[in-house]
């Protein structure tokens, strides 16, 4: 989805606090990343999957926030959500 529809869906909103978002999602993206090399010593490749995705997606978060926006919804976007450069200052 792009970030125009996906602003349009009113998935993403801007919010001039976003950026005090970043903190905690990197947190949760390290404690996410911290449980999947966990389940990989414990060759619980599954769990692993999951844990990494949703490192990745908190990770991927920070971009949105540094953007000014905050996701309402940011699954239903995708992980391929596009922010435009004009975006980020």
């Amino acid at each position: 989805m792009r970030w125009q529809e996906c602003l349009d869906l009113g998935l993403i909103r801007p919010d001039a606090r976003a950026i005090e978002s970043i903190p905690g999602s990197l947190a949760s993206a390290a404690r996410f990343l911290s449980a999947a090399e966990k389940n990989v010593a414990i060759l619980e490749y599954e769990m692993a999957h999951l844990a990494t995705y949703n490192s990745a997606s908190h990770s991927i978060r920070t971009f949105l926030y540094s953007a000014g926006y905050l996701d309402v919804l940011l699954s239903q976007c995708g992980t391929y959500l596009t922010i435009p450069r004009s975006s980020i200052s």
